[in-house]
């Protein structure tokens, strides 16, 4: 079980959002699907053969061939120096958490998962 928590602005949350979401059916031996409620479940079987038989009708990635004027490439380098300045002042914590989950917070406590940790962060900062 995986959770993060993350800004929830249009551009900082969808990123560690998506990386979550590539990365932690990839951990397994099977491919996960997404059922109703937004949970994650590994394919059966048939399914995974159904989307292997899929996968070949599409066409293999091909490498792009980028054309950079001197402008272009000194925007990147620039952005790619700030880049590593916020990344070195960037602060991460992990912490495991198995006492209970969305559904626990949506069914007794009556409001959304996101909410909630909003919550928790808020009164430990004020501890």
């Amino acid at each position: 079980r995986m959770c993060i928590n993350v800004e929830h602005s249009w551009g900082d949350g969808p990123i560690p959002a998506h990386v979550m979401e590539s990365t932690v059916p990839q951990e397994s031996s099977k491919p996960a699907l997404y059922d109703d409620k937004g949970d994650c479940n590994w394919m059966s079987d048939k399914d995974q053969k159904f989307l292997e038989h899929k996968m070949k009708t599409i066409p293999s990635p091909w490498q792009l061939d980028w054309h950079l004027n001197s402008v272009v490439k000194e925007a990147i380098k620039s952005s790619l120096e700030a880049l590593k300045k916020a990344k070195s002042e960037a602060k991460w914590n992990l912490i495991v958490f198995d006492d209970y989950g969305k559904d626990f917070i949506t069914r007794q406590g009556k409001m959304s998962p996101d909410a909630f940790i909003q919550m928790v962060i808020q009164a430990a900062y004020f501890r």
